[in-house]
This record gives C-alpha cells, sequence and structure tokens, in this order.
C-alpha cells in the first residue's frame, strides 16, 4: 500500500514512519511538512493511502483533504488523519476522511484504521493483496493449494501456527497470526491473542460463567473470545 506521510513535525513522521514500517503491506512512498506540500506530492508519488495531520502551516490537513478529493474524484486514495486536537472530527469527515486517530497513534490502532480504510475505499478492491481466495499449506518437499473456504481457523501451537480444516485436521504452517491476518482480511478474524478464524464460519456466540466463545460451522472446538475483540465478533451478527 503506497502511503503518504503528513505532518509539520519531524518527530511526528518520523514515529508514523516507524509504526507504519511493521506493517507487512504498507510502504511508505513519501512525507509532506505542510497540507500545500502534501497536495504536490499526490501527483508525484501517486499513493493509495494518506496518513495526515490537521493543524499544520501553508494549508491545513483538512484543506488539503479537500484539494485531494476534488483531484481525484474517481479514484481517491483513503486519508486517515492522525491529530493531537479531537475537535476537526466533524470536518475530516466533512471530506470523507477514512479515519480519524488522535495522537500519540498505537500500532493497533494505525493497523485498525488502515484495514478499515480498505473496507470503505477502493483499496476495498484488495488488487494489492497476492491470491487471497487461497492458502498453501507446505508439506516438506511439496505444496498444496487449497481453496480458503476449506479453512476452520489458525491457532498458535507453543511457538509454531497451526491450520484447522474439516477432515483434514490441523498442520502447522509458516505464517504468524499477526501476517495471516494482513495478508487475508477481510476473510479471517482475530478472536484472541492465539486464535484467527475464518469469519466465514463463525456460528454461534456464547457466553457463560467462564467467559465469551464462538462456535464456527462444521468444526468441533470451541474457541474463546477475548474482552478486547469481543465488539468486533459481535459486528459479525449484525
Amino acid at each position: 500500500m503506497r502511503t503518504l506521510i503528513v505532518d509539520d513535525e519531524p518527530l511526528a513522521r518520523s514515529r508514523l514512519k516507524r509504526l507504519a514500517s511493521k506493517i507487512a503491506y504498507v510502504d511508505v512512498v513519501g512525507e509532506a511538512e505542510n497540507g500545500m506540500e502534501a497536495v504536490n506530492m499526490v501527483h508525484v508519488v501517486s499513493p493509495n493511502l494518506i496518513l495526515m495531520d490537521v493543524q499544520m502551516p501553508v494549508l491545513s490537513g483538512i484543506e488539503a483533504a479537500d484539494e485531494i478529493m476534488q483531484i481525484y474524484k474517481d479514484d481517491p486514495p483513503a486519508i486517515v488523519f492522525c491529530t493531537a486536537h479531537d475537535q476537526h472530527a466533524i470536518d475530516a469527515f466533512r471530506v470523507n476522511a477514512s479515519d480519524y486517530l488522535l495522537k500519540p497513534v498505537s500500532l493497533f490502532d494505525l493497523e485498525q484504521s488502515i484495514e478499515r480504510a480498505c473496507k470503505v475505499s477502493q483499496l476495498g478492491k484488495r488488487d494489492w493483496l497476492d491470491d487471497s481466495t487461497f492458502f498453501t499449506i507446505r508439506h516438506g518437499d511439496y505444496a498444496e493449494r487449497v481453496d480458503f473456504g476449506e479453512i476452520d481457523y489458525f491457532r498458535t501451537e507453543g511457538k509454531h501456527v497451526v491450520v484447522g480444516m474439516p477432515g483434514k485436521g490441523e498442520v502447522f504452517v509458516d505464517m504468524t497470526l499477526r501476517e495471516l491476518e494482513l495478508k487475508y482480511f477481510p476473510k479471517v478474524l482475530r478472536v484472541h491473542r492465539n486464535t484467527v478464524v475464518n469469519r466465514d464460519k463463525i456460528k454461534r456466540l456464547i457466553r457463560n460463567e467462564n467467559g465469551n466463545f464462538i462456535e464456527l460451522i462444521g468444526c468441533d472446538k470451541v474457541f474463546g473470545v477475548s474482552r478486547r475483540m469481543l465488539g468486533e465478533v459481535k459486528k459479525c451478527f449484525l
């Protein structure tokens, strides 16, 4: 994902760049110090995502976003505002911002925001993902390509990750849960720090004295849902 970072504070740009570098599919292609510079750089680096401050000299982030949206009406980049002030939120969404984050921005919030931007913008086409309808399982000296619909879940097993499939049991894979989340979003959903499930397989959310759990279609396992992810899981039932 070609990303432009816009902030008049060098330290803020540096921090955002450092966080963005930890997201596998994000490629920072440029930096700008104010809104006017951002508008000019869009022509040069052609970003599909802009992480931008609001209060900046010459041209504010809101004004820059308005100009960018006017220039690229048919296929505008997704814009996520990262600011220390919350009073500009209404103006931000007036110019069709994808999201609005308050500083200091955490890695988790940034990842979640970018994923939401993918859903509501042209990035939702997911053209930048590589063959996400299939999953490759490696068995020693050979690899097997399976349809993603055959997968129930991924979970950690010690220091490794296993994939669970109906009729095939569990097989070790050579990717981390975070890498799987990023590559196969929005097909998968993290429900716990050690579990990622196939979103289409979610059947039932259960709550008892031991906590929250989900059942998957055609799967005899029950998976715990962390408090942190409970809200996202509930959205699957809306």
